[in-house]
């Protein structure tokens, strides 16, 4: 448990900045998210600290880009956490 606020952030912030680098490399690489985001059509929020609460929240134009974003971060959790096994 972490009591201070910025000790939390100087701890975390290499993890954040690794987060965001690979986010955008799999949005770069993905058929459907890559001309979204060069169209300007969708956008990434920047990353923050915060709790988590378990809740998942995304947002885009439609329901199926929508979709593509928590099953990126989960199928992407999942294949990094297997692999540091």
């Amino acid at each position: 448990m972490c009591i201070s606020p910025i000790l939390a952030a100087y701890f975390t912030s290499p993890m954040i900045k690794e987060v965001q680098n690979k986010t955008n490399k799999c949005i770069e690489e993905s058929t459907e998210l890559s001309p979204l985001i060069k169209d300007k059509k969708i956008m990434l929020s920047p990353i923050t600290l915060y709790i988590d609460d378990g809740a998942i929240l995304t947002s885009s134009p439609d329901l199926n880009t929508m979709a593509l974003n928590p099953h990126m971060a989960i199928t992407e959790g999942t294949m990094i956490g297997s692999s540091q096994k």
